[in-house]
């Protein structure tokens, strides 16, 4: 069977999408229930509404997703903890091209 060009793409998509969603769901299984947010020099929880110096978060884990179809190059998935506070979240961002 061949497939369209229009059909390739929205596989690569498929595929991209799901391969995030696979990591965030393992991700949420461990417990990163939280998002944060970088807001100036600081990550902001979007649950609790507390700001965190990147120094005062451990990071578990670094995901690096590779350039897609998405629009993207690549980005990463970090997941980070902060023991003190009994918080578990996620972080996404994508390299600085400068």
């Amino acid at each position: 069977m061949v497939t369209s060009f229009g059909e390739t793409i929205v596989m690569r998509i498929e595929a991209d999408v799901q391969c995030v969603a696979k990591t965030i769901d393992q991700l949420h299984a461990q417990g990163y229930d939280s998002i944060f947010e970088l807001i100036g020099e600081k990550l902001r929880c979007l649950q609790t509404g507390d700001y965190y110096l990147p120094r005062d978060l451990r990071v578990d884990e670094i995901f690096r997703v590779e350039k897609g179809v998405l629009g993207y190059d690549e980005f990463y998935i970090y997941a980070l903890s902060e023991p003190f506070a009994n918080l578990k979240g996620i972080f996404y961002c994508a390299p600085n091209s400068d």
